[in-house]
């Protein structure tokens, strides 16, 4: 194992040491922000459902469109001579 520049232990000591300290930052910051969702006052309190819309009385359907294929040309089979 190579020291240091500072001579004080090995390159790979250093390099764990920033693991464990960015490790350890991290499981920090997901313990405080779950510390503030616990202490959050509205996770006890159920929100009050929102009123629902009058009920309109049922309106007669639409027509019902015409039978058939309206509108759509259909190609001329081979051998078949175009109308």
């Amino acid at each position: 194992m190579r020291m240091c520049a500072s001579g004080q232990g090995t390159q790979r000591d250093d390099i764990a040491l920033i693991d464990f300290l960015a490790i350890g930052v991290t499981h920090l910051l997901l313990v405080l922000a779950a510390l503030r969702l616990l202490s959050r006052g509205d996770l006890d309190r159920e929100a009050e459902p929102a009123p629902l819309p009058p009920v309109q009385p049922a309106q007669a359907p639409p027509p019902a469109a015409p039978t058939g294929r309206v509108g759509v040309a259909r190609l001329p089979r081979p051998g078949e001579r175009r109308a």
